[in-house]
């Protein structure tokens, strides 16, 4: 059984001529071969995620208040004093704020409405 091929010029392969249409085709198969002998550097996901969480925790590091690293002329107790008065007021302004909020929402009651 013979099969036949159109070979005319009105041929067309993604709305160009068939020879052009194979020549890009081939040219792009080439681009992409080149393309991944570039990347010759081994993909190794476990390396690059160990990686990651290290940059991730080593940003995270808490810092530590020393009175040695002080410069200035207050004492440790007194700025862990500061802290401590610090803390509280964000505390209170946190209950503040959460009070105004169950303020604003009316309260439903069971039974009929």
């Amino acid at each position: 059984m013979k099969i036949n091929y159109p070979t005319t010029s009105f041929a067309t392969a993604f709305g160009m001529p068939v020879n052009c249409a194979v020549d890009r085709v081939i040219e792009s198969a080439r681009q992409l071969n080149a393309a991944v002998a570039k990347t010759s550097q081994r993909q190794d996901f476990g390396a690059r995620l160990r990686d990651a969480v290290k940059a991730k925790l080593a940003r995270r590091q808490p810092s530590r208040i020393t009175a040695a690293a002080d410069d200035d002329d207050e004492s440790f107790a007194e700025k862990l004093k500061k802290a401590v008065e610090k803390k509280q007021g964000l505390q209170k302004q946190h209950k503040k704020n959460a009070e105004r909020e169950r303020s604003r929402y009316r309260k439903f009651t069971t039974g009929s409405v």
